[in-house]
């Protein structure tokens, strides 16, 4: 098992968008483990598929105006892509298809916030890419921050 970073280094509390989230990534932070890294992500959310480089999860607090809210997490606890291995980038292409088959999706939007989650607005210190397919809703649109 590769090694975990600091509890104080793994979760962004103050970007918590509700407060059942913030109690969640609370308590996680106690136990001092990154909920994000195998195989603690299986007891966290349902892992609906993994393969050699990533887990592909349903998000536990999807955003709002999402039909379809997926979590693409890459076994390696990074917080960037690009220090993720070659490897890593040819089998995203796998589970992203995967995604796609098992969700039938027709559309959708890729998101990863890369860094210091402090400054990039997400609640964990563990890249993930979401795959989001928002509502058709032009009165609230599917929004995502890219910062605090």
């Amino acid at each position: 098992m590769q090694p975990q970073p600091t509890p104080s280094s793994l979760y962004c509390l103050e970007n918590a968008r509700s407060p059942e989230q913030r109690a969640k990534m609370e308590h996680l932070a106690s136990t001092g483990v990154c909920f994000m890294c195998p195989p603690f992500l299986a007891q966290h959310n349902y892992v609906e598929f993994m393969s050699g480089f990533w887990s592909m999860t349903w998000n536990a607090y999807p955003y709002e105006q999402t039909l379809t809210h997926l979590l693409l997490v890459p076994h390696k606890h990074v917080t960037r892509m690009d220090q993720l291995e070659v490897d890593a980038f040819t089998d995203l292409h796998q589970v992203l298809a995967e995604a796609i088959r098992r969700c039938n999706i027709e559309y959708y939007g890729l998101a990863a916030r890369n860094g210091d989650c402090v400054h990039m607005g997400s609640t964990v210190a563990h890249l993930h890419i979401h795959l989001m397919v928002p509502l058709h809703n032009p009165k609230n649109p599917l929004r995502m921050r890219f910062s605090q």
